[in-house]
């Protein structure tokens, strides 16, 4: 890595995070750094807080010790960080996390465009970070109709049609949970290329998974061990 790589301003930097409620740890110990151009891979086991952890990073969830800031932004721990945790969300998007953020499987692609659209539609206050569709789905790599059913998608076209379906919306950062789920280890390749070259237009990724995709360029992160809680507390 180059000295002018070392001195540039992470698009959002953890340390220390952690996030405990009364059932225990979620997650803790996080110390990443992610700039803005480059793709992370979250790895662990499941209840290890990576999903949680996703959400947090881009002020979707709060988090009760540790430093984070994203975009330039300290977001305090707790309510505190309510307001900067606003902002950062109109700036930042999030592919897919589980049953909370995932598409309808009964819609058309049309239809999942405009339901997307209707989400997004508050949050957009940088239109040159919001790519057209035709573009999203071009720069991901995924050929699909519009009248083509969400259900009847292949799932590594589900997964690529959530990440295009992100970058129509402000996306300065991009979280993705659980990109291998029901893929093929070259599915999840796939996807994991396909992140890679979200991050080259300066996008900061971060992923969150069982294990690393393989794909060049791409940065792997093990995520921290400890006996987790199970919660879903999401702003």
């Amino acid at each position: 890595m180059s000295s002018t790589d070392d001195e540039r301003t992470p698009a959002l930097a953890a340390h220390g995070l952690g996030l405990h409620l009364r059932s225990g740890w979620v997650f803790r110990h996080v110390t990443l750094d992610v700039a803005a151009g480059e793709s992370v891979e979250i790895v662990g086991s499941g209840g290890t807080g990576r999903s949680m952890l996703l959400l947090a990073l881009v002020g979707r969830a709060r988090h009760s010790v540790g430093d984070l800031e994203v975009l330039g932004s300290r977001i305090a721990t707790g309510r505190a960080g309510a307001g900067i945790a606003r902002d950062v969300r109109r700036r930042t998007a999030v592919a897919q996390v589980g049953p909370l953020i995932e598409l309808e499987g009964q819609h058309s692609v049309r239809q999942a465009v405009s339901e997307r659209s209707r989400w997004d539609r508050l949050r957009r206050r940088e239109p040159d970070v919001v790519l057209p569709f035709d573009a999203a789905v071009e720069l991901v790599g995924l050929d699909v109709r519009l009248d083509a059913r969400v259900d009847e998608l292949a799932a590594v076209d589900r997964t690529l049609l959530s990440v295009a379906l992100a970058l129509t919306a402000p996306h300065e950062v991009l979280v993705v949970d659980d990109p291998e789920l029901g893929l093929s280890d070259s599915e999840h390749l796939r996807v994991g290329e396909a992140l890679v070259e979200v991050a080259t237009g300066g996008v900061a990724v971060v992923s969150a998974g069982a294990r690393p995709s393989g794909a060049d360029g791409a940065r792997v992160f093990a995520m921290p061990q400890h006996d987790a809680a199970h919660a879903q507390e999401v702003r």
